[in-house]
């Protein structure tokens, strides 16, 4: 009943192999940023539409397409069919929800039981193993949960992406990495911005969790060359902008073109689910601005 996902799921594992850790969108002239979405596989149709309707030169999804929605096996094949089908436009990073730990607890393993397809499911873990952590184009970092400590001891020490890429590249797709037993790794899909804070403040998520301020992110940026980040992570309506200096810029509105020096040195969270009953975003990103879609 299973093959025909199995096996696109097994030719998505084939050419996320062939990804890096962090995925380097050199050339890319635009961006399509999907964000979390849990379950409903029409907005991965919609996603995929506004891509070939925009000619996007490359587009991103930011993790977390299992668990909590209702089709999240569904979802997650489609995802992995674009990253098998299209791999040089398609660029799926992995979330929180990425981790059979997880999916025990929020429902895509429950899915898969009521639906007789562990099979598919043990083949779905094994590409979680394969996913990259982020991609850095246009000046931007994409990533699902954001801006890791490199000491937390000394949280004015910015990490640099040279030094992940260096230290944990081995560590993908290996029992290591599906487990997340590197505190980096696991903070840059764990961590949350907050405007508030300065550095590094811990988080009610759980142990190991933090909160990244605006002068952790700051020096994040000018340590990496970049000026903007894109996350998901948290359920916001559409996307929300926070500025440089930690202000909100608010939540961004359908079809509102937004100039990168409004957001510069900011943080951007795009949320594409619909189980929160609100909008369902994606961004599109150049070199002068980027705009929220309304999946």
């Amino acid at each position: 009943m299973w093959e025909e996902a199995i096996k696109v799921v097994d030719d998505a594992v084939e050419a996320l192999r062939r990804l890096p850790l962090i995925v380097h969108l050199d050339g890319a002239k635009s961006i399509a940023i999907l964000g979390d979405v849990h379950g409903y596989d029409e907005v991965v149709d919609r996603f995929e539409q506004l891509v070939d309707e925009f000619s996007i030169d490359k587009a991103v999804m930011l993790g977390d397409y299992v668990d909590r929605g209702p089709n999240s096996s569904q979802t997650i094949v489609k995802v992995l069919s674009l990253a098998s089908s299209e791999p040089n436009r398609f660029v799926p990073l992995r979330g929180d929800h990425e981790d059979p730990r997880m999916n025990e607890g929020y429902g895509f393993y429950e899915e898969v039981l009521y639906m007789q397809a562990t099979d598919l499911f043990s083949h779905v873990v094994e590409a979680y193993q394969h996913l990259p952590v982020a991609a850095v184009g246009l000046g931007a970092f994409l990533v699902h949960g954001g801006v890791p400590c490199a000491d937390c001891a000394r949280p004015d020490v910015p990490i640099s992406l040279s030094n992940v890429e260096l230290q944990y590249s081995g560590v993908k797709g290996t029992r290591r990495y599906l487990e997340l037993a590197d505190d980096v790794l696991f903070q840059m899909l764990w961590n949350d911005p907050n405007g508030d804070a300065e550095y590094f403040e811990p988080n009610p998520r759980g142990p190991g969790i933090y909160y990244y301020g605006r002068l952790a992110w700051s020096s994040f940026l000018r340590e990496n060359g970049l000026d903007l980040i894109i996350r998901g992570h948290e359920v916001v309506d559409g996307a929300f902008a926070i500025r440089h200096d930690g202000r909100p810029v608010g939540t961004l509105k359908c079809n509102e073109w937004r100039s990168r020096r409004e957001v510069s040195g900011g943080v951007i969270t795009v949320f594409s689910s619909r189980y929160h009953g609100g909008r369902a975003g994606a961004l599109i990103v150049d070199s002068d601005g980027l705009i929220l879609k309304c999946l």
